[in-house]
Parts: C-alpha cells; structure tokens; sequence
C-alpha cells in the first residue's frame, strides 16, 4: 500500500482550490466582477458600458457633465465601466473631498442601467 505524501495532498489542495474559487463565483450569482470567474463561459467581458458623470458645485442650481478621464486615472474609469462598487464608492468620496456638492454617476450596459448618487456634506 501507498503512503500518502505531503506533496500529494498539497498538488490535491491545489487543484481543488484552482476550481473552488471560479466556482464560488458562479455559485453567488456572478455579477460584474468577473477576477475569479472561468472567463471563457462568462459573456460579461463581451458588455459594452458607457459611464456618465455629473456633479453640482456647492451653491449652483445646474448640474455639469464631466470628462471621467480628466478627473482620475484611466485604470480608475476602466474599473468603474465594469462596474466595481468599492471603486466607484472610493471615486464618489475622492470627488465630494474636492468640493463637489452632489454627484450623479450612470453606467449604462446595452438596456441594461444602474445610476449611483450621492450628497456630499459640507466640510466643518
């Protein structure tokens, strides 16, 4: 009979961590964040978003479009096309520390649009 090694366990755990992990992401449903998913049976790579971007000064009734890839890094605006909550949560808090009053972020997937808003409170 066969001992079992440590390095037969370890190559064992690997390969079941190698699976688990996309899997777990199809077992919660999916969604937008596709890092941990088996990409070639997703089709969310293939989803064409446009991202809209507004914001209201502190004491100006109108709101303003404006140029995403004027404000932040190009890596930012990528991570928000697809969608990614915690940097589009980090953008909407960096735009009200510089002055903005309220912000409006669409993002747009085909017919499919999710819109982000938030008021800023006015520094102390």
């Amino acid at each position: 009979m066969r001992r079992i090694r440590l390095s037969d366990l370890w190559i064992v755990g690997w390969i079941l961590f190698q699976i688990g992990l996309p899997l777990s992401w199809y077992l919660r449903g999916g969604g937008a964040d596709e890092r941990f998913a088996w990409r070639m049976f997703s089709a969310q790579h293939l989803t064409r978003c446009e991202l809209r971007y507004t914001e209201r000064a502190p004491g100006i009734a109108e709101t303003t479009e404006q140029r995403l890839d004027q404000l932040v890094q190009g890596t930012w605006v990528k991570a928000m096309t697809k969608g990614r909550p915690a940097v589009i949560d980090a953008f909407l808090s960096y735009r009200c520390a510089q002055g903005a009053s309220e912000l409006t972020l669409e993002r747009k997937c085909g017919t499919v649009s999710e819109t982000y808003r938030q008021r800023c409170e006015p520094p102390p």
